[in-house]
């Protein structure tokens, strides 16, 4: 399912935002469990969290770190505030770079 379709399916309140977790956690060959872990831990499923060092949204990106991961996904425009756009960043991080979130061990 694309992700123009997930952020449809949301916006229609026909998924949630677990379900949408869930589905691109697979397509983003990213364990769901793992990855609902941090959000919880990170957000607690707040799509709006802004975090003490400006990280934002459901996974707490960076502005700097969400450019940078952005860019190497050919993503030319981003809302980090936007739980799919978030996830999207957030779960290529989690699945190439795992040690940008240190709330892992929490999730053991």
């Amino acid at each position: 399912m694309t992700t123009a379709m997930l952020a449809m399916l949301l916006s229609l309140g026909i998924f949630t935002t677990r379900d949408v977790v869930r589905e691109m956690a697979v397509s983003a060959g990213v364990s769901p469990r793992l990855s609902a872990c941090i959000i919880e831990a990170e957000s607690q499923w707040d799509v709006n969290h802004l975090g003490d060092a400006g990280e934002i949204g459901l996974m707490q990106i960076l502005p700097s770190t969400g450019e940078w991961a952005a860019s190497k996904l050919g993503m030319d425009t981003y809302d980090l505030y936007a739980p799919v756009d978030n996830l999207r960043i957030g779960l290529w991080i989690l699945r190439y770079f795992p040690e940008f979130f240190h709330t892992m061990y929490l999730c053991d």
